[in-house]
């Protein structure tokens, strides 16, 4: 999958998904967390890698879903969309590798998560 709202490197074993809307805060869209699922689906069976770090370009780590996207959405497509989000925490809880969040400027909404505590 070639990648438009992500980045996603590897280096010395460890991979990086870098949210790559700084314009909108890197605010989540139907295509980024398609992208997002897909480039930790790649970290989960690359043998290569080692540790996962997720972070955000510009100055704000995530700004949580794309609240001009969710205005457009169907009943339907805003379920759809929910289930995407879940996916992405799915798929971050249940990796076997280490996921790490590196915040660097705002985190909001999604961007913080279903974290107790936070």
């Amino acid at each position: 999958m070639n990648y438009t709202t992500i980045c996603y490197t590897i280096t010395d074993r460890i991979a990086v998904i870098t949210f790559n809307r700084p314009a909108q805060l890197n605010a989540m869209n139907r295509k980024m967390m398609e992208e997002i699922i897909d480039a930790l689906n790649r970290i989960q069976t690359d043998p290569e890698v080692k540790v996962a770090m997720l972070t955000g370009a510009g100055k704000a780590f995530m700004a949580g879903a794309d609240i001009k996207e969710y205005a457009r959405q169907t009943p339907a497509e805003f379920i759809a969309f929910q289930t995407l989000g879940r996916q992405i925490y799915a798929g971050i809880e249940g990796c076997a590798k280490p996921v790490i969040a590196a915040i660097n400027g705002h985190a909001f909404g999604g961007g913080v998560g279903d974290c107790p505590g936070v």
